[in-house]
């Protein structure tokens, strides 16, 4: 894979800790994602949003902190992290919502696509070489997606497309991380995030408003506070190396979750998300393999 960013801009790679903070990530997020899904039966979606940032807040101040305080907080670039923020809004409270109405592993099954989109945009978004045996290994991903949601048999729903549409916005949310760390730094890029999020979801209280028990808001602060950590992990990998490289890593989800979904929900998802999701994670390893040959120096 080329090391090229976007148009223009040239800034050196570190691989290695990228996809050590991509692993990390896919940790925090499997364990917020079953959060996610507790919390989607008990809660309005969007107070399950607002929290998920209120409690985010603690992780992204203290990284703040250690980056030159809010000092480091300015930016230049304040219409697109807007932008990214809607985004994620969009993708966040659409996976809420299928996680509320949908298996566990079958949402994070879904989002494998994300990662085959993120290659497909990081072609023409960020200048990022991706040659033929990945467009392939794309290709490939696509029909996965299509055997796990099969649509037509009745599987694909209203929630199976909610959760498609969530896991678009996602990928384009990726690609803004990977454009806004070129010049943005870790801790200014989640703390914006955190910030408009949270404006977001307390626009949303006149709407439906259930005050959580002890037990949920402990169980909202776990969540919020993991993914606060996740999403930073999560930017940080972006700016360390290929979005092509990165988003692949995403696949791995599926062996927590589905554990999760088994032991916690008493889920089991239908062999067909199995086949389809092997076929997505084949993909994935021939993304991340064809791009490491690329990195290697002659």
């Amino acid at each position: 894979m080329t090391t090229a960013a976007a148009p223009g801009i040239s800034r050196p790679h570190n691989v290695r800790r990228g996809v050590v903070q991509a692993m990390l990530a896919v940790l925090a997020f499997t364990v917020m994602d079953s959060l996610l899904k507790k919390m989607a039966s008990e809660l309005p979606v969007m107070q399950v949003f607002l929290f998920r940032w209120v409690f985010a807040l603690p992780p992204i101040l203290l990284v703040v902190s250690r980056n030159g305080g809010f000092r480091a907080m300015r930016t230049k670039r304040l219409t697109a992290h807007l932008w990214r923020s809607a985004l994620s809004t969009i993708s966040l409270g659409g996976f809420i919502y299928a996680f509320g109405h949908m298996k566990l592993a079958d949402v994070v099954a879904i989002s494998f696509a994300a990662p085959v989109l993120v290659t497909v945009f990081s072609g023409k978004l960020l200048g990022e070489h991706v040659d033929r045996k990945r467009w392939i290994a794309v290709l490939a991903g696509f029909a996965g997606v299509l055997v796990i949601t099969r649509p037509g048999t009745g599987v694909f729903g209203l929630a199976a497309a909610v959760a498609l549409g969530a896991t678009l916005f996602y990928a384009v949310g990726l690609i803004l991380v990977r454009r806004l760390g070129a010049t943005e730094s870790t801790a200014a890029t989640s703390f914006i995030l955190a910030i408009s999020s949270i404006v977001t979801g307390l626009c949303f209280i006149p709407f439906g408003w259930v005050w959580p028990s002890g037990a949920q808001l402990a169980w909202l602060a776990v969540m919020g506070t993991v993914g606060g950590t996740a999403n930073m992990l999560v930017t940080a990998a972006y700016r360390n190396a290929p979005a092509a490289t990165v988003a692949p890593l995403d696949y791995t989800l599926l062996i927590g979750t589905t554990a999760i979904g088994y032991f916690v929900f008493n889920e089991v998802p239908d062999v067909w998300v199995f086949v389809g999701a092997a076929i997505v994670v084949a993909s994935g390893l021939t993304i991340i393999y064809a791009g490491t040959r690329r990195e290697r120096p002659a």
